[in-house]
């Protein structure tokens, strides 16, 4: 039986409520562990819930890995929105975190811990210390475990061969993707995805005759935390379209448009889905060798659409105004530029 401490700033009694009602607005704030299994959970897991005393609650995903619990798969915990808790209180520990996830210490030209903590004008000693205290680990534990759970979501979501999975989530090599893999998860990449061969949660792409059709799309799901006012931010994107750039269909509410992050460039389809709180997306990539990019790009996505917002805290921070008589939509979020945008008949 696995022995762990609640970690967690968030009230029990609070956590209690929010897993017993599946309520989506706290998913990836925390996340429950539930000690007579050995894994842990996101506030929306579908499962039935266990009793209150098998529980203990984090605040984040790796402080649930540290304890010796492995991520549910039914919930799967690798698709939560990014909880503020992950990103700390401080600059310093955010600039890290952010350089992490947009592969700095992964691939083939992966930076080192000395040299990351000199880009951000600290010693070692004390980066490790900043990760120790802020997410109760070490950068290099955060950002495998990061690769991790950025490939469990790519077996779960798309049809991705081993190779491509693992090279889209940073690893040099399949066999060092296999090994850490079943160290950290208990299973193989492969029993993964047969265990998950028939998860609803797979998103389908979109034929679209404007891509050229011997590219493969890939296809992932973004959760975010409700509520999400799609039809204003669809409507945003619209009034500033660019032609043979930019499509949108206001029928479906779908949203397209090329990119290029960092020199990878390609085309992406986004759309609501009717069911769950999450963006359902598919990505064409002009170069089947930039799937390494993958990880960035998704984080781009998340940033252009603004899906890690916490409604709860921005509500909390408009109540005095929404006392005085003003009419706020809670549900706005912010979307922010893509990047370089490229013509459809330039990339196909």
């Amino acid at each position: 039986m696995v022995q762990i401490n609640s970690d967690c700033n968030i009230a029990a009694q609070i956590c209690q409520q929010a897993r017993l009602s599946r309520d989506a607005r706290f998913d990836g704030q925390f996340f429950t562990g539930v000690i007579t299994t050995g894994i842990y959970c996101r506030s929306i897991c579908p499962a039935p819930a266990p009793y209150e005393k098998n529980v203990r609650y984090f605040d984040s995903a790796i402080k649930a890995a540290n304890a010796g619990l492995r991520p549910c798969l039914r919930c799967r915990p690798d698709s939560a929105p990014s909880s503020f808790a992950w990103l700390g209180t401080q600059t310093t520990l955010m600039r890290a975190i952010t350089l992490i996830e947009q592969g700095y210490l992964t691939g083939e030209n992966a930076g080192t811990i000395v040299k990351l903590a000199d880009k951000l004008g600290i010693t070692s000693r004390y980066l490790n210390k900043l990760f120790n205290q802020g997410l109760g680990t070490s950068p290099k534990r955060f950002a495998l475990y990061q690769q991790l759970m950025f490939a469990k979501q790519l077996l779960h979501q798309t049809q991705l061969s081993m190779t491509e999975v693992a090279m889209a989530a940073g690893f040099n090599s399949i066999r060092r993707f296999n090994e850490i893999f079943k160290q950290e998860l208990l299973l193989t990449p492969s029993e993964l995805r047969r265990k998950s061969r028939h998860s609803t949660d797979v998103t389908h792409s979109y034929k679209d005759n404007q891509v050229s059709t011997n590219i493969k799309p890939i296809t992932l799901a973004l959760s975010y935390r409700p509520p999400f006012n799609w039809a204003k931010m669809l409507a945003f994107y619209a009034f500033r379209q660019v032609d043979n750039m930019e499509v949108i269909d206001d029928i479906s509410g779908r949203y397209g448009r090329t990119f290029s992050f960092n020199g990878v460039e390609g085309v992406f389809y986004i759309s609501p889905n009717a069911d769950k709180p999450q963006l359902d997306v598919s990505i064409y990539l002009a170069d089947a060798n930039d799937i390494k990019s993958l990880h960035y790009i998704t984080l781009q996505l998340r940033r252009m659409f603004d899906l890690d917002a916490d409604m709860e805290v921005i509500q909390q921070a408009l109540s005095p105004i929404i006392k005085l008589g003003a009419k706020i939509d809670s549900s706005l979020r912010i979307p922010a530029a893509g990047s370089v945008l490229r013509p459809l008949a330039v990339l196909y």
